[in-house]
Order: structure tokens, then C-alpha cells, then sequence
């Protein structure tokens, strides 16, 4: 079940693992047989937890990847599709300096060593 998953998916590796983490602090797994199952039921998961941990605490230790999913970072998550590394690099420039440009408002310039 390959793709990449985020928000709700996350959601539920994270109550499997044991872990409160904030909303914001999202994390990207590979898509599997857990994620499909409890990503839009975090309800039903949270009944009998300790029982659902342990089992995911088993496949974690027997790398079943079908219920304890890849962790693939932020990074993955956007990619919907292959592309030219450098159409990505561009795009990536051009993030990346829109960004710098809208933050430099707020720094000083800094003199040290001019003349």
C-alpha cells in the first residue's frame, strides 16, 4: 500500500506509540494496513489502547511494516509526483528566496567590518 500520509494518519501512529504529540508537530509515514484502519477512527483505537500498543509494540519489534508504518519525515510528504530535478530545484529557489525576501524586513543590516 505504498503513498505517503500525514495529519489524521499520523494521529494514529502516534496514540500506537505512546506518544501526545502537539497538532502542529505532524509526522509523514508510509501508508499501510494500521494507517488505513485507524486514521479515521482514532475513537475506536483508543478503546482497549494498551492492547493495540502491544501488538504494535510486537510488529515494531518484528519490522512488520504492514502495521508499525515507515517513517519518512516532512520531506516526503510533498511529492506527488516525478519530476525534473531541476524543475525541483527551481521551485525550490524560488521558495526559498520569496521567503528570504518577505523575512528581511525584520533584520538589521549588519555593518561590522565596512568602511
Amino acid at each position: 500500500m505504498a503513498g505517503v500520509s500525514g495529519g489524521l494518519l499520523a494521529a494514529a501512529v502516534s496514540l500506537a506509540r505512546g506518544l501526545d504529540w502537539p497538532p502542529e508537530w505532524d509526522l509523514s509515514t508510509m501508508r499501510n494496513s494500521f494507517t488505513q484502519r485507524w486514521s479515521a477512527d482514532l475513537g475506536g483505537l483508543k478503546q482497549n489502547l494498551s492492547e493495540k500498543k502491544a501488538r504494535f509494540e510486537a510488529a515494531q519489534a518484528a519490522d512488520d511494516t504492514e502495521i508499525t508504518p515507515v517513517i519518512v519525515g516532512e520531506a516526503a510528504d510533498p511529492v506527488r509526483a516525478i519530476e525534473p530535478a531541476q524543475d525541483k530545484l527551481l521551485a525550490m529557489i524560488t521558495q526559498a528566496e520569496s521567503h528570504l525576501q518577505r523575512i528581511s524586513k525584520f533584520v538589521e543590516p549588519n555593518n561590522k567590518g565596512q568602511r
